[in-house]
């Protein structure tokens, strides 16, 4: 059993089971709990048989439950997707969010050929410019404030930063359209590479390009309508 990873390897995006060996040559590699999406078909279930779920605490329920999400793949060009689903926010809440079937079926929806689940629960949120645009489901101690009554970002060890690449200013321009909330999906044009073995390379962003990226909000509920295949 095995975690799945997503990295950066020679200029290139990387996702599958990493060896040891395979891991020296990294710049950059995020770990999850089960592959989501592979050779663009729900891999969950058997994904799930393989995966390591000794690093969370809910055993069988953690693919089952509806939770905040977070997951990044891959389109058939190469183009970097992620994911971040909100959830229920408070005890008593109506409950909300995606298991992990349905959240791979969104991931097929918008393209995803490879995809692999992220830290989900209160570890899930998104931030654009720095600023918060999500709605974290903690809403306690230690994460919160004393009081417990304000949902914010919980502490982790690891983040996924995309950004754009810097050209002169005078080329520059700001568009602030399409702020993402309940799901956040960011494209980011590459180019992909055909998969080979457990590991799926795909070329990252060559050096002087600027990426054509696109952002677009979908509400909970036709995320959820999308993803059950309602």
């Amino acid at each position: 059993q095995s975690n799945v990873n997503f990295g950066i390897r020679d200029g290139k995006f990387a996702i599958g089971y990493f060896t040891p060996e395979e891991l020296q040559g990294f710049e950059q590699a995020v770990s999850g709990v089960t592959w989501l999406v592979r050779d663009g078909k729900s891999y969950v279930q058997q994904g799930w048989k393989e995966a390591n779920i000794t690093v969370q605490t809910s055993g069988d329920k953690y693919a089952t439950n509806l939770a905040s999400r977070t997951a990044v793949g891959v389109d058939k060009d190469g183009r970097l997707i992620i994911i971040q689903i909100d959830g229920s926010i408070a005890v008593g809440d109506k409950k909300r969010g995606l298991n992990m079937l349905q959240l791979a079926d969104l991931l097929i929806d918008n393209g995803a050929v490879h995809a692999i689940n992220l830290d989900g629960g209160g570890s899930s949120a998104m931030a654009r410019d720095g600023i918060l645009i999500n709605y974290p489901s903690d809403m306690r101690p230690p994460s919160c404030d004393a009081s417990g009554k304000h949902q914010c970002e919980r502490t982790v060890s690891t983040i996924l930063c995309v950004h754009e690449l810097q050209e002169p200013a005078a080329s520059q321009t700001s568009d602030q359209s399409g702020l993402l909330a309940t799901v956040a999906i960011l494209l980011f044009v590459a180019g992909c590479a055909s998969a080979f073995g457990l590991l799926v390379l795909c070329p990252n962003l060559m050096p002087g390009r600027k990426p054509r990226g696109m952002a677009r909000q979908i509400s909970g509920e036709s995320a959820l309508s999308s993803a059950s295949g309602a």
